[in-house]
């Protein structure tokens, strides 16, 4: 009898610790289901994308084109402060120029080209602003942007011109209707001295606001010219931007901006890399005495560094 006891007991005991294991099993299974669908949620919202490259706000994923849009605070956050800046963190997009003061856009190996100074051939990449193609691209337009946006591939005639290599639109911020502003300073070497700043204001609550911003950079060129000593890649330039924007009604909002600049510098250095000793040419007769040339390879105009 005591045998069937200790057994029963036993078996007992053994019931008992097999079902306080299985509720502790079912309250972690419990605990991590809870967490797990709270977590879920989290992990599946991404962040939505909109672009303006069919002239209307629309989720980047609907449109039927490759693009890269770059808001403002990831520019700020990626560290992208001009125009060069940004064949780094945009794929397939390379920026060059004979000048530092003209760039000029290739994507998926096709450029605008310059015909002339100031004149570019904008039927494989166009650049815009505010949705109007520009040709000034250079130091002083890459200041208070909302946001960058990339079209790679042909593009139609949506925005005035078709091009078959893509466009690329830069946005500015625009004048809301609240008090808000910024400045921003840098100093480097070669006493470079920068200073970037808006201020935004309501003038008349819900239906005029205004926005003022300005970009100012100097620096000491770092290429001596031989012949007139003068110091060429320097950087001299005052940006301004005036933006006010009228509320009419609820379906009608206008947009003035005022954007401008004033570029006072020595221009880009070629420095030669290469000497043949044994050929010379001559060059075109200039005031009736032909000048021998020794025939160079010129190159060196380094990164544009705006």
């Amino acid at each position: 009898m005591r045998l069937g006891q200790n057994r029963g007991s036993a078996g007992k005991t053994t019931r008992s610790t097999t079902a306080k294991l299985l509720c502790v099993a079912a309250e972690v299974a419990a605990i991590c289901a809870a967490a797990a669908a709270q977590a879920a949620p989290q992990q599946q919202q991404l962040e939505e994308v909109t672009v303006t490259a069919r002239r209307r706000t629309e989720r980047a994923q609907t449109v039927p084109s490759a693009i890269t849009a770059i808001s403002g605070a990831e520019l700020k956050r990626r560290g992208v402060t001009n125009t060069n800046d940004l064949q780094h963190v945009v794929p397939s997009l390379t920026i060059g120029g004979q000048q530092r003061s003209n760039s000029q856009y290739y994507l998926r190996g096709q450029t605008p080209g310059v015909i002339n100074q100031g004149v570019h051939n904008n039927a494989s990449v166009t650049v815009y602003f505010l949705e109007v193609p520009t040709l000034i691209s250079g130091p002083g337009t890459f200041f208070d942007m909302a946001d960058v946006q990339v079209l790679k591939g042909p593009q139609g005639t949506l925005f005035g011109r078709n091009t078959t290599g893509g466009a690329i639109l830069f946005t500015p911020e625009k004048p809301h209707d609240d008090t808000s502003g910024y400045i921003r300073g840098q100093y480097g070497t070669y006493n470079d001295r920068e200073l970037e700043g808006a201020v935004n204001f309501p003038l008349l609550p819900d239906k005029l606001d205004l926005r003022v911003s300005g970009n100012i950079a100097r620096r000491d060129g770092f290429t001596t010219n031989v012949d007139t000593g003068e110091k060429l890649d320097d950087r001299n330039y005052d940006a301004y931007r005036i933006s006010l924007t009228a509320h009419i009604n609820d379906d009608l909002t206008n947009l003035l901006v005022l954007d401008g600049r004033l570029i006072n510098q020595n221009g880009t250095s070629a420095i030669p890399t290469e000497f043949n000793p044994n050929v010379t040419l001559r060059a075109n007769v200039f005031a009736g005495t032909p000048l021998p040339v020794t025939p160079l390879k010129v190159g060196g105009n380094g990164p544009s560094l705006y």
